[in-house]
C-alpha cells in the first residue's frame, strides 16, 4: 500500500505538531515531513516527493506564496494547499495564482482540511476553489 505523503510548512512548531497529529489520525497511510521555512520546504519536497504540501502563507523569511511558486516550478505534480489565519479573498486569489490548488483558514482547519485534501488528490481543488471564490465575491451561488 502506498503511503500518502504530506509536507507541513509552517514556522510555528506547535501548529505543525497539531496538524501532524490531525493528519495521522485521519489518514492511516499518512507519512508526514515538516519544514519551518521556504528554503527548507523546497529542499525537503525535492527529496521527499509529497503528494500534498500544506503551506503557511506568512512565514519568517520567504513567504508561503513565493515558496509555493518555487515548489510548483520544481515539482508541478505536487499539490499545495495554502493554510492561513486570514480569510481574505485576495489571499485566496494570490495563492491560486502561485499554483496552490486549495486554501484553508486555520480556525476552520478541522472542518475544511480533509475536503481540501480530497479535492487536491482528485484534481478538483482549483475548480472548487474558483467556485467558492466567485460565490464569496459576488454573493451568488
Amino acid at each position: 500500500m502506498d503511503r500518502l505523503k504530506f509536507l507541513l510548512v509552517d514556522d510555528n512548531d506547535g501548529f505543525r505538531a497539531r496538524v501532524k497529529e490531525f493528519l495521522t489520525t485521519r489518514f492511516d497511510t499518512a507519512l508526514v515531513e515538516e519544514a519551518s521555512n521556504g528554503r527548507q520546504a523546497v529542499s525537503k519536497a525535492r527529496a521527499f516527493r509529497p503528494a500534498i504540501v500544506l503551506m503557511d502563507i506568512k512565514m519568517t523569511g520567504e513567504s508561503g506564496l513565493d515558496t509555493t511558486r518555487r515548489l510548483k516550478a520544481a515539482l508541478p505534480d505536487t499539490q499545495v494547499i495554502v493554510v492561513s489565519r486570514f480569510d481574505l479573498h485576495e489571499y485566496r486569489q494570490a495563492a491560486q495564482a502561485c499554483g496552490a490548488c486549495g486554501y484553508v483558514v486555520k480556525r476552520k482547519l478541522v472542518e475544511e482540511l480533509c475536503p481540501a485534501i480530497s479535492d487536491a488528490l482528485s484534481g478538483e481543488g482549483c475548480t472548487r476553489a474558483n467556485a467558492r471564490d466567485v460565490t464569496r465575491a459576488t454573493g451568488k451561488g
